[in-house]
C-alpha cells in the first residue's frame, strides 16, 4: 500500500513514522467527539431497577453456531471458526461474561481495541485523510454483544418511530410492497372525483 501513497515527504519517513502519519490523519476526524472530561454515572433512586439485558445459553449458542468463519479475528485473536466449531462449549462461559458485562453496565477493555487496516479508495493516495479508507477488526465476541443490543433495544426503538410509508431496509419489506403501496395510493386518491389511472 505504500507505494500507492504519493503525499510529499511521505516516502521519506521511517515504517514507524508512516504508521503513526497515517494514523493521526485517521483519528483527526474523531477529535471532535472526544469528549473533555470522562462521562459520570447518574445516581439511581433506591427503588428504582433499571431493565437490564440478559441472554440465555441457547441464544448465545446459535449466535455462535451461524458465525461466518472465513472473516478475520480482532486483536484478540480469538478466531471465528473456533467460536462456531466449539459453540456448544463456549456457550456458557461467554453467555457469562456478556451477561456480566450487560449487568456492571461496563465493557471489557480488550472489547473497545481493534485492529484498524487503511485501504485505499482510489489507486493513488494524494491526501491521508480523504483517499484511505479505515477498515476496523473489532473482537468477534464483543460484535456478538454489540449485536444482542441492537437486536433487542436498537431495532425495536428504531422501527416504532419509522413511517408506514417507509419500505427501504425494512425487515420482511420489499420494492415490491413499495409498488403496491403506490399504486393503492394512488387509485384511492382518483376514486369519485373524476380523474382516472391508467395501468398496463
Amino acid at each position: 500500500m505504500a507505494s500507492q501513497i504519493d503525499v510529499e515527504g511521505f516516502s521519506d519517513l521511517s515504517l514507524k513514522e508512516k504508521a503513526n502519519t497515517i494514523n493521526a490523519a485517521l483519528l483527526e476526524p474523531l477529535e471532535e467527539y472526544r469528549l473533555p472530561t470522562p462521562l459520570e454515572f447518574l445516581p439511581m433512586e433506591a427503588d428504582i431497577t433499571p431493565e437490564i439485558l440478559r441472554v440465555s445459553e441457547q441464544r448465545v449458542q446459535k449466535v455462535l453456531s451461524r458465525l461466518n468463519p472465513g472473516k478475520a479475528c480482532g486483536p484478540d485473536r480469538i478466531p471465528n471458526w473456533l467460536l462456531k466449531e466449539y459453540s456448544d462449549a463456549v456457550a456458557f462461559p461467554v453467555t457469562e461474561i456478556l451477561n456480566a458485562s450487560y449487568s456492571e453496565q461496563h465493557l471489557p477493555r480488550m472489547w473497545k481495541l481493534a485492529d484498524v487496516t487503511p485501504l485505499p479508495k482510489k489507486k493513488s493516495v494524494k491526501e491521508l485523510k480523504k483517499d484511505l479508507r479505515p477498515i476496523s477488526l473489532t473482537p468477534c465476541i464483543s460484535k456478538v454483544a454489540e449485536g444482542f443490543i441492537v437486536d433487542d433495544y436498537v431495532k425495536p426503538a428504531v422501527m416504532s418511530i419509522i413511517d408506514d410509508s417507509q419500505y427501504g431496509a425494512i425487515p420482511n419489506s420489499s420494492t415490491t410492497m413499495a409498488l403496491i403501496s403506490m399504486l393503492h395510493n394512488w387509485s384511492i386518491n382518483t376514486d369519485g372525483n373524476g380523474a382516472t389511472i391508467t395501468k398496463n
